[in-house]
């Protein structure tokens, strides 16, 4: 099987290009890309700018430009420092964020951690552990670097700058410039004083 994988090309894309989808090993975009289908690799860069107009299948990405997707994302690891839209669901082993992104369906991951650097929105979020945080050179200007979720789900936690009608979890936190409507929690719960949350409930 060794072999198989070695043959699996790379993609290399520096200026302005259509590829077709397909299985590479690396793809590695620094131009601006448009890749036709749905597209699986191993390891997945992206410092330009990229659309797929069907599904990503990445291992380990990392998105430093920009990048949009019209169909679903799975793999390991999702680094981004960009700016990322999924029109589909998002599912991983672990999600990082520090840019900006709107997933229109589910993110699933094991592990999300995000630090708000604008506004992102999500569907749903579902995961082992959870934590949104706003930046903190960013005190005076914060409102407006938001998070906004339909529901988040989780067995551990922490938000600071969401909007979101549902959050519930095994152990709960709500932070500063929260807005949460329902708080369902298994063990417990805190909130910060000026946090919002309509209605808490223990389940």
């Amino acid at each position: 099987m060794a072999h198989k994988e070695d043959a699996k090309p790379s993609l290399r894309i520096m200026g302005t290009s259509v590829s077709a989808g397909g299985a590479y090993r690396r793809v590695s975009v620094m131009g601006e890309a448009t890749v036709e289908g749905h597209l699986h690799t191993d390891t997945l860069k992206v410092m330009g700018e990229m659309a797929v107009t069907g599904n990503v299948h990445a291992a380990r990405a990392r998105v430093m430009g920009t990048c949009g997707v019209e169909g679903t994302w799975t793999g390991q690891e999702l680094a981004l420092l960009g700016d990322l839209t999924v029109r589909g669901d998002c599912s991983l082993d672990r999600f990082h964020a520090r840019g900006v992104f709107i997933i229109d369906g589910l993110l699933s991951a094991d592990r999300v951690s995000i630090h708000l650097y604008g506004s992102s929105r999500v569907e749903e979020i579902g995961g082992e552990e959870i934590e949104v945080r706003r930046r903190r050179q960013l005190a005076k200007s914060a409102a407006g670097h938001q998070l906004r979720a339909t529901v988040i789900e989780g067995d551990s936690v922490v938000l600071e700058n969401t909007l979101a009608k549902v959050v519930r979890g095994k152990n709960v936190i709500v932070g500063r410039g929260c807005v949460i409507d329902v708080v369902e929690y298994q063990d417990t719960f805190s909130r910060r004083a000026d946090a919002v949350v309509g209605e808490c409930r223990q389940l």
